[in-house]
């Protein structure tokens, strides 16, 4: 204990016996810390602006004094250091040295409460200002500083085991609790641009594949990166990930498609068409039911690494927005198609191309059929489609003239034609469209801000969300026929309960096709349903459920099976994870 007379008393926790004590300072002692090693124990005190320290015998015996700038807050001992926690300023020092390691001194914020992560590697201060910063203890620095919400009046740090990541715990003057990653920002990806990329869901954590300004790929889990490649000459255009999740699959500027090995940290390269090469604007990789592993190698001969890798999934690139390439097995097959949509159906790629002419691609025959469509006989020019693989259908948003058009297939596989079932048009952009799981819903975001939606099996009755006052960049609906959720991104990221309009099915009329889930089961995946069900609109609202505003301009949207955890990625890569929060009853 220390006293206001300055003297620091040492005592038996069991028995309440003083032992020992030091002289009387004269000043207050304003904290005090007790240091336990397996060389020696020790009590490192402040008061007014010294610092001292007394090794623990049988007596205290006087180490040293460290004069300090100011009175100090906090103290803390890691190994051979001393840091002290003053009201404007911070200092390392080298104990046995007397030596000042890092000085930071600002007189326009003052420092409100400090706390150590459990691993001592970083020192976390909160001011008067509303901000928290991180010191690196090792390097001697300061890497970062955020904002807060309120005054920071306590911190606590604790190390979360399953995301490989420290949490800082942020209490504040406006009654809140605020959780945060620490993540210096040297560890941060340097983004230039953003290229387009593909997660992987590990569980509710995603797998992000992004792109360094040094055209390096980092890999992160969540916000911690486990891997990276060396620099890569060309510039990095596309990125994915294998169906195992333990490869990166990433496209280039020049062409070449590239798979690396996360663990191992080798790469190699996939054999192209050097006469049609271009940059890729598409990359994915597919896993039909059926499919085994394949072994990959290297084209080039001359590789001394002789490389061969075995993973799941059909590598498909699209190049200079025409060529697309299906790397099967070591078998390589193209098609060129004008700036293709690509989408899957068991065994099948499905093509839409520029002209709205929609191609059946088996994937294991590479039988290219062209499907006959006398819906359309005008020039078009096509934006966005949307597949529902349960219902077999299609939803193709084109324009003619300066007027927007959608226009819904379902395939007639006998015929090699597809039917029009139904044809919207609007003087508004879409911006992006989505089926829900079952095909009942259909979603439009538009370059209002508007969203509407179309109920299938009722005679297409449409409904329209207001909210987003910009475009509505990406949507997505839940894995669960019930309730159907769906989130919208746009300058906020948005939650909607549309159980209210998607009613019982209006059966008259509708194509045999549609009937097919009439006995599938409500669970199609791991989603906590009753997560969904029991939550309440937000007041004066009939289905939105939950929104937040976004900092940054995000374009893509991605949740996990579960669908409890959410990814945005705004336009200048920066990651942003989500999860659900349920209260405990």
């Amino acid at each position: 204990t220390g006293s206001h007379r300055g003297s620091v008393i040492i005592w038996d926790a069991h028995t309440g016996e003083e032992l020992c004590k030091t002289g009387y300072q004269g000043y207050s002692i304003s904290c005090i810390i007790y240091q336990e090693s397996d060389i020696a124990r020790r009590i490192i005190f402040s008061y007014e602006d010294s610092i001292a320290t007394f090794k623990i015998n049988h007596s205290l015996e006087y180490i040293q004094t460290l004069h300090n700038c100011d009175v100090c807050e906090s103290i803390f001992a890691i190994d051979n250091k001393i840091i002290a926690v003053s009201d404007t300023n911070i200092t390392f020092w080298e104990r046995n040295k007397s030596q000042k390691l890092f000085e930071k001194v600002d007189v326009n914020k003052q420092h409100l409460c400090s706390t150590l992560t459990d691993d001592s590697n970083y020192l976390i201060v909160g001011t008067n200002r509303n901000t928290v910063f991180i010191l690196d203890i090792e390097e001697n620095k300061m890497v970062r500083e955020f904002k807060s919400k309120g005054l920071a009046k306590s911190l606590d740090t604790f190390y979360d085991e399953d995301r490989s990541v420290h949490i800082l715990l942020i209490g504040s003057d406006q009654k809140s609790l605020q959780q945060c990653h620490i993540l210096p920002s040297e560890n941060e990806p340097h983004i230039v641009t953003a290229p387009k990329f593909i997660p992987f869901w590990k569980k509710k954590h995603p797998l992000t594949a992004l792109v360094s300004k040094y055209n390096q790929i980092q890999v992160f889990n969540g916000y911690i990166q486990f891997s990276e490649t060396d620099k890569i000459e060309s510039t990095v255009t596309c990125t994915c990930f294998s169906s195992c999740g333990q490869f990166v699959i990433y496209g280039l500027e020049n062409g070449e498609v590239h798979i690396f090995n996360m663990r191992s940290k080798k790469t190699l390269c996939l054999e192209i068409d050097k006469n049609n090469r271009g940059p890729i604007t598409y990359l994915d990789c597919y896993k039909p039911n059926n499919l085994r592993h394949q072994s990959i190698s290297s084209y080039e001969s001359g590789d001394s690494l002789n490389l061969n890798f075995s993973f799941e999934g059909i590598i498909i690139s699209v190049s200079r927005n025409e060529l697309i390439t299906v790397y099967n097995s070591g078998t390589v097959f193209t098609q060129k198609v004008k700036n293709p949509l690509i989408f899957y159906y068991e065994d099948n790629m499905i093509v839409v191309d520029a002209r709205c002419k929609i191609y059946l691609w088996n994937l294991n025959t590479t039988s290219f059929t062209p499907l006959e469509n006398p819906a359309i006989f005008e020039l078009v020019t096509v934006s966005k489609a949307t597949f529902c693989p349960e219902k077999f259908i299609l939803a193709v948003v084109y324009k003619q003239m300066d007027w927007n058009f959608l226009d819904i297939y379902e395939f007639m596989e006998v015929e090699k034609s597809v039917l029009l079932l139904k044809r919207l048009d609007f003087a508004d952009e879409v911006k992006s469209c989505c089926f829900s799981c079952d095909g009942s819903l259909l979603a439009l975001g538009m370059s209002s801000g508007d969203i509407k939606i179309w109920n299938l099996n009722q005679k297409f009755k449409s409904l329209t969300l207001p909210l987003h006052n910009c475009p509505v960049e990406d949507l997505l609906f839940s894995p669960s026929i019930q309730p159907p959720v769906l989130v919208s991104l746009g300058e906020y990221i948005a939650w909607w309960n549309l159980k209210l309009f998607q009613e019982e099915p209006f059966r008259k009329g509708r194509p045999k096709s549609i009937d097919i889930l009439d006995n599938i089961s409500e669970d199609l995946s791991s989603m906590n349903i009753s997560h969904w069900a029991d939550r309440e609109c937000v007041k004066g609202s009939k289905y939105l459920l939950s929104c937040l505003k976004l900092n940054g301009c995000a374009k893509y949207l991605s949740a996990s099976k579960d669908f409890n955890t959410f990814l945005t990625v705004d336009d200048k890569g920066k990651i942003y994870v989500m999860e659900t929060v349920s209260s405990n009853k």
